[in-house]
Order: structure tokens, then sequence, then C-alpha cells
């Protein structure tokens, strides 16, 4: 399982980084992802879903940490796949 952390980073930065990592994690073939963002005011879970919400490949799991947010990568089909790689 692969671990992102965005903790304690600038709103900007972290969803940059994050939605960079998550692309490289999905060309690599992982399968879960751990997304370690803290707590705080939620502003970087809440921007974590979000953006994870705009991905039909991305599935939010259960998770008993509020400070974590866990991912599952779908495998991409024919079609999705050559949706995001043009």
């Amino acid at each position: 399982m692969k671990t992102i952390y965005v903790r304690q980073m600038r709103f900007e930065v972290a969803k940059s980084h994050f939605l960079r990592e998550l692309d490289a994690a999905f060309m690599s073939g992982e399968t879960e992802i751990e997304v370690i963002h803290g707590v705080g005011t939620y502003a970087l879970k809440n921007m974590i879903h979000e953006e994870a919400s705009k991905l039909d490949y991305i599935t939010l799991l259960p998770s008993s940490n509020p400070g974590v947010t866990r991912l599952e990568i779908s495998g991409p089909d024919e079609h999705i796949l050559r949706q995001y790689i043009e």
C-alpha cells in the first residue's frame, strides 16, 4: 500500500502533491493508497475527498483514523485507461 503525506502542507501544495502522487500510483499499478492529512480544520481531508470523488477509478474506503483517508484504485478497463493517457 502506498502512503501519501500531505499533513501540515499548504492547501495548494498539498493538492498538487496529492494529485501527482495519485497519478503516479495509478500508472504504477497500485491498488490501495493511504493519505495522511491530519485532522485540523478538515480542509485537507475535504480536498482529498473532493478530488478523489472526481475520478471514476477511485473508491473511498472506510478508515478508523480521522486523520487518514484510504483509497482504492480500480484496475482500469481499456476505455478508462485510454481516456487518461490521451
